[in-house]
């Protein structure tokens, strides 16, 4: 029941709101979804210029909200709200950085004028192999390996959003770098520094 965390005028202060997010009610999290998302959002659209992309980054927000609401440790719950979706704009941006690095590594790979020689096959092939083996990682696995690497999140930030433990993150990582070195051995030479990076 939500009604004992509302105050006697019916309303719902941010501590009522944070003490019965905390409780799971799932009244005061519609609330903070009601009276934030909008505010929310708007912060992730002037920074990202983009209605798809802030749409996606402040609904894993509440999401990840949601999810760790036992757990959550909140002073100021619109100052935590905002530093959250500021964080995770962060984290996009940092993502297509990586992304662009290695897309950047390979436009400027050399790339002989006979469009049929073995160096050029070679390169193709790498792709293949390397988007071929991230496809064959587990679902998990995959997504695990996607945070670390094109995110930078760290182990322990991996494993507070989804909620397993550390040695648990540490152990899809160390799979996942095990398949890809086996399917990536035989392109070692051709192998971008950033995506060197990735396998380490």
């Amino acid at each position: 029941m939500s009604v004992f965390y509302r105050s006697d005028s019916g309303e719902w202060s941010d501590s009522q709101l944070v003490e019965g997010l905390k409780a799971g009610d799932q009244d005061a999290f519609a609330h903070i979804y009601g009276i934030y998302w909008h505010k929310i959002f708007m912060v992730a659209y002037r920074k990202t210029k983009s209605r798809e992309t802030a749409e996606e980054l402040v609904q894993n927000l509440f999401v990840n909200l949601w999810n760790k609401h036992e757990k959550l440790q909140i002073n100021q719950l619109e100052n935590y709200l905002f530093t959250c979706i500021k964080n995770a704009v962060i984290r996009h941006y940092e993502s297509q950085v990586v992304e662009q690095k290695y897309l950047d590594h390979r436009k400027h790979l050399p790339v002989p004028h006979d469009r049929h020689t073995e160096e050029t096959v070679s390169l193709n092939e790498l792709n293949s192999a390397l988007q071929d083996g991230l496809l064959k990682l587990p679902e998990k696995s995959r997504r695990i390996f996607k945070m670390s690497r094109f995110e930078n999140r760290s182990t322990h930030e991996i494993a507070t959003e989804l909620n397993i433990s550390e040695k648990a993150v540490e152990y899809h990582i160390t799979k996942s770098l095990k398949l890809l070195r086996h399917l990536l051995k035989d392109f070692a030479a051709l192998l971008p520094p950033v995506l060197v990076c990735w396998l380490l």
